[in-house]
């Protein structure tokens, strides 16, 4: 065995001999030398651990990395703890608010094993809650202006999933009299995202009135456990109305319209035969006032 279990070179390697057996007396024997070798550093690596997609409705969840020497303590953290913190020993993480963040797992260096870093992907995505839209009183709005006629809402069950993309018109109503074209919408199998970038002025002002309502949905827009807004979704033959119910929900919204059109468009999957892609725009009614 070695004299020492740390690294190096030129090792001792204390050699301890025995020897049995009944003729032993008729042999003179002579103990082997001391030898030398060298320890070099351990290089170990992390396994187990892979991207996760998550509801904010979880809360928590611990996922653990495995150490390919067995015994090496792994320290956890998060990229950004605004989103998801992370306990540094047990790897159990816990969710703040919606979001991306990265969790790395760390073995440190110590004399005999260098450091070694393994992490993932965490995406946060909102949770929304349907409510029944009878209970909801119509309010009139700026959005009567574009257009004022609406059919019956007609509910129904869950029969189509539709994975097409989407590309609108974002357009904002803050008071009775106009309707401006502030962004497009575009969503893609990277991602989505809001864009100033239009063809011309004239292309600017011209959007599809969003036709009449085919279905109404109200939904509650959950951000974290203490922070929660309100929207009533019309979607219509063209389009997509959101109208927030309450004054905060109307201001969160007006900062936040990429996530409140992603947590919109996630009920497009229980409304029987609409297409996501008939969306050509997307209207946000933030002209009705809450007391």
């Amino acid at each position: 065995m070695f004299a020492s279990d740390n690294i190096g070179t030129g090792k001792v390697i204390n050699i301890t001999s025995s020897y049995s057996g009944n003729d032993i007396g008729n042999y003179n024997i002579i103990n082997q030398n001391t030898h030398f070798a060298d320890i070099t550093i351990a290089n170990p690596t992390i396994s187990g651990l892979g991207d996760q997609t998550k509801s904010f409705t979880t809360s928590s969840y611990i996922l653990t990395g495995t150490p390919s020497i067995s015994g090496l303590p792994i320290i956890y953290s998060s990229s950004d703890p605004s989103v998801a913190t992370i306990n540094s020993t047990t790897g159990e993480v816990t969710f703040v608010k919606v979001g991306t963040v990265t969790i790395t797992a760390n073995i440190s260096s110590t004399l005999n094993y260098s450091s070694t870093t393994s992490s993932y992907l965490l995406e946060i995505n909102l949770n929304t809650v349907n409510f029944n839209t009878s209970q909801i009183t119509n309010q009139s709005s700026g959005l009567d202006s574009i257009n004022s006629s609406f059919k019956n809402i007609n509910l129904r069950k869950v029969v189509n999933q539709n994975d097409s993309n989407l590309s609108a018109k974002i357009v904002v109503i803050k008071d009775n009299l106009n309707a401006n074209v502030e962004s497009l919408y575009t969503e893609e199998s990277a991602g989505s995202k809001l864009s100033t970038d239009f063809i011309d002025e004239e292309e600017k002002e011209k959007f599809d009135k969003p036709g009449n309502i085919i279905e109404e949905k109200t939904i509650i827009l959950k951000i974290s456990e203490n922070e929660s807004y309100n929207y009533k979704l019309e979607f219509r033959q063209k389009g997509l109305v959101i109208k927030p119910l309450d004054n905060s929900s109307g201001y969160f919204a007006d900062l936040n319209k990429s996530v409140v059109i992603k947590s919109a468009i996630t009920e497009i999957k229980n409304i029987a035969g609409y297409l996501k892609n008939q969306i050509k725009t997307i209207i946000f009614d933030l002209a009705i006032k809450f007391k």
